[in-house]
């Protein structure tokens, strides 16, 4: 059995300590990018970033959905799954197989540790993801770093105000003004993905702003608007696991029991037939006297990627 410099190396440091090429051409081991080998299979993302990292130069970072998937950020489905890096300006931007690569300006960005990974702050990833993905999506994302997952124990990872620096740092920027209506959306509160993008969609049509995961007499509702008597529920596939169901069907009488009339939204509700189920919501709203003065706008809801 060949002893291997570890599970992970490169192999520059293999062939120092004197192991042939042949031999680094082993069936035991993966070579998920030039100079790089792994012990083994190399199984997920943040397995990868790993493998990387034995090559990656000192001052670059994981950026974009990589940074945020390290992170925690909630994304959208991407069927790139390279790694993106990030270099400082002055230095040569990382290239090859797997990898996409980026240039920052050190005076912008601040790069720390993430699982032990050279990485963007949580502010400067957020900051990266303009240009790849939706206003309602970097909304999302922003609720995410601001609020954490408190049914989760997870700690918000930023501030506003850290957000609103990252933004006026890249104020000649592409993309600060994509970032800067995002920011204007965001909300403390949301603890999902499609949650944050309920609000945003309704937001855009025109509906009233809603209480997030607001707490009626010990329940909490996902979105609430008290003044009418109306609250939105995101009801994902957990929710279809029995244990689960029957405490969803306790919790929802005991909404009911308050005069609280429910919408249910599935996935299928907000991302395939998002205009109608805002539609709905604005018609529970309207029947409990929410008096719009204009007409809801449903053609200003935008895609949604799943």
């Amino acid at each position: 059995m060949t002893r291997w410099p570890a599970e992970t190396f490169r192999v520059r440091d293999a062939l120092e300590l004197g192991l042939g090429r042949e031999l680094l051409r082993s069936e035991q081991l993966t070579s998920p990018f030039h100079g790089v080998r792994v012990v083994g299979r190399v199984d997920g993302h943040d397995a990868l970033c790993r493998a990387y990292a034995t090559k990656m130069a000192t001052r670059a970072a994981f950026s974009s959905t990589t940074a945020a998937r390290l992170w925690g950020i909630p994304l959208p489905w991407i069927g790139d799954q390279r790694l993106h890096i990030s270099s400082p300006l002055e230095r040569p931007q990382a290239r090859g197989r797997g990898v996409v690569g980026h240039r920052h300006d050190p005076d912008l960005v601040s790069i720390t540790q993430c699982a032990g990974l050279r990485v963007l702050s949580p502010a400067d990833t957020w900051c990266s993801l303009a240009g790849v993905l939706s206003t309602p999506d970097l909304v999302a994302a922003a609720d995410f770093l601001i609020t954490g997952l408190p049914n989760r124990d997870v700690r918000p990872l930023a501030t506003r105000p850290d957000l609103i620096a990252a933004v006026d740092r890249r104020r000649h920027v592409p993309g600060v003004t994509d970032l800067r209506r995002a920011l204007s959306l965001a909300r403390a509160g949301a603890w999902s993905r499609p949650e944050s993008l309920l609000r945003v969609v309704a937001g855009c049509a025109g509906l009233p702003e809603p209480e997030l995961n607001a707490e009626l007499r010990g329940v909490l509702i996902d979105l609430f608007w008290p003044e009418f008597g109306v609250g939105a529920e995101y009801d994902g596939d957990h929710h279809r696991e029995r244990t689960q169901h029957r405490a969803d069907v306790h919790r929802h009488e005991r909404i009911a029991d308050h005069g609280v009339v429910l919408a249910h939204v599935t996935a299928d509700d907000l991302f395939d037939r998002t205009r109608e189920t805002v539609a709905r919501i604005g018609q529970r709203l309207r029947g409990r006297g929410w008096l719009d003065r204009s007409m809801v706008r449903l053609e200003r809801i935008p895609v949604l990627r799943r």
